[in-house]
């Protein structure tokens, strides 16, 4: 589950923006200063979430923040990098529903009991194992700025949910929360099922600035995405509707990568 939002920051609280998606979850950004971006949100199950955060400041984007937090609710702040002056901030947050776990801020539902722990072993959601990120500028005239990104990830791995074993049981009341994949009962470690597609992500990006405003004068364009590249990040991870009952929503799309989007931007040095 995704959501958007845009702003121009400086070192003060400038407005805030909200939005109800669609699904059970409802959340809300207070608003974002210079240390980082308020997150409220409610409605999630007991257990460990996480939150993904995406960030571009004036196109150029920095590492993704994952904050994780006990649900049902919580308040997070994503830091955002020390910086002055006024920047273009671009934000997208990725919500997690890790499949259960306790109030207790220490444990997760994995050290519940021997039936959940049982192939609880594996890859991490988080595990990306190839990461490489190119970025260039040139300076063409003293007017003229042109630059580039470039991002290529490897897929991170699927989680694959259902009732315990082959004997397809419930033996601690969890449901379909158990390591084990469909209605035959495989046994499925974190990754075991496959990761999601590599991504390869080019955007592109100018700045102007006139040499009658003293170069202080800026006005600036970003393609992100340029190729419009929507890979799929994220798959509904529980198999089973019931013991031995493969879910019709098991292994559907719930997350894509980014759409291509452009961003215009002025700004003017004091």
């Amino acid at each position: 589950m995704r959501r958007f939002a845009l702003a121009v920051i400086a070192c003060a609280l400038l407005g805030a923006w909200s939005a109800v998606p669609a699904g059970a979850h409802t959340g809300q950004d207070d608003g974002m200063s210079c240390a980082g971006i308020t997150l409220d949100l409610a409605g999630f199950p007991a257990g460990e979430n996480s939150v993904t955060t995406t960030i571009t400041i004036d196109g150029v984007p920095i590492d993704p923040v994952v904050s994780t937090f006990q649900g049902p609710a919580a308040t997070l702040i994503v830091p955002l990098p020390p910086f002055t002056g006024r920047h273009v901030v671009m934000y997208q947050t990725s919500w997690t529903v890790d499949g259960g776990g306790q109030t207790d801020v220490a444990q997760t539902e994995d050290w519940d009991n021997s039936g959940v722990m049982t192939y609880a072993n594996g890859n991490q959601a988080n595990d990306r194992r190839h990461q490489i990120k190119l970025r260039g500028y040139y300076q063409v005239t003293p007017e003229w700025l042109l630059g580039g990104t470039a991002q290529i990830l490897s897929g991170t791995p699927r989680t694959c949910l259902g009732y315990f074993g082959t004997e397809q049981s419930d033996p601690f009341g969890y449901a379909a929360a158990y390591h084990f994949c469909g209605p035959e009962g495989t046994p499925a470690p974190g990754g075991a099922t496959g990761r999601t597609p590599w991504q390869e992500i080019v955007s592109l990006n100018a700045e102007y600035r006139p040499a009658f405003a003293q170069h202080k004068l800026a006005f600036s364009v970003l393609v992100y995405n340029i190729f419009n590249q929507q890979k799929v990040t994220q798959y509904y991870a529980t198999s089973e509707s019931g013991p031995g009952v493969l879910s019709k929503d098991f292994w559907v799309p719930i997350s894509q990568a980014t759409p291509r989007y452009i961003q215009l931007g002025v700004t003017y040095d004091f």
